[in-house]
């Protein structure tokens, strides 16, 4: 319960200096572009049941089944890579090759191949986050030193129990936080997929109304995505703190 009400201070005094700032910026010769925080918000609970619920829904749905899906393929990947040296020896170089490049350039090839339905965009989010959670995985699985596999050896354990009680332990903060960054950045290459080919999404949203001068409607789309990725963050900020209890900071003192 204390964990909850530290967060909730963290993000109401956030929000309450974004908000100034927003303000204090509407106030000024921008505020023609950028309408108040006060009219976005009854703009935004206006329109959300009739409009924005749909473009939203839509949103996130193509960002957390790709999440999903990746998080179950990378995570046993990198542990792949990160224990076997011919695992690692395929792994590594095709992961080298393909995360650098921007996701957003492969974009019109996703379009090409897959069309302009939703199995291109899931698949472009899936990029993302794919290697970004698989190479942080491994390299977590290769920092643990070799003398806690010696142990449970000797002790007669098999690979099932150093998964449990040294692998997964050493490894979910990592991947946790992995899928942390992977997700901010997987909502901001939506946003430029879906103003390709779709009439939903937050990203068409918002650039439409910009489009059609809608100024408060396109402010209402951008609080949208914030929120979103807020759900997201505070999701996994939860799951950290759940399956995460002997992190710094985690202790049961601060449930």
């Amino acid at each position: 319960m204390r964990w909850f009400y530290c967060n909730f201070s963290k993000f109401l005094t956030g929000s309450l200096i974004i908000f100034f700032t927003w303000q204090i910026i509407s106030m000024t010769g921008a505020g023609i572009f950028l309408p108040s925080p006060a009219g976005v918000i009854i703009r935004l609970i206006e329109i959300f049941p009739s409009v924005l619920l749909r473009h939203t829904a839509a949103s996130f749905l193509r960002t957390i089944v790709p999440v999903l899906l990746a998080s179950i393929l990378a995570y046993p990947a990198g542990v792949v890579s990160g224990l076997s040296r011919k695992g690692d020896f395929i792994i590594s170089p095709l992961s080298y090759l393909l995360y650098p490049v921007p996701k957003i350039a492969l974009l019109p090839l996703f379009l090409l191949l897959f069309g302009l339905g939703e199995l291109s965009r899931i698949l472009i989010v899936f990029s993302v986050i794919f290697f970004q959670v698989l190479l942080s995985v491994r390299d977590s699985v290769k920092s643990i030193e070799k003398e806690y596999f010696t142990s449970i050896s000797i002790l007669g354990g098999r690979f099932l129990h150093a998964f449990r009680y040294v692998i997964w332990p050493h490894t979910l903060p990592r991947f946790i936080s992995s899928v942390r960054i992977s997700a901010a950045t997987s909502l901001s290459v939506l946003f430029f997929a879906e103003t390709f080919g779709t009439d939903r999404g937050l990203g068409f949203f918002i650039m439409d109304s910009w489009v059609r001068v809608a100024y408060k409607d396109m402010a209402s789309g951008i609080l949208c995505i914030s929120l979103l990725g807020l759900a997201f963050f505070y999701s996994l900020d939860a799951a950290e703190k759940y399956f995460c209890p002997w992190i710094t900071g985690n202790n049961s003192e601060n449930r």
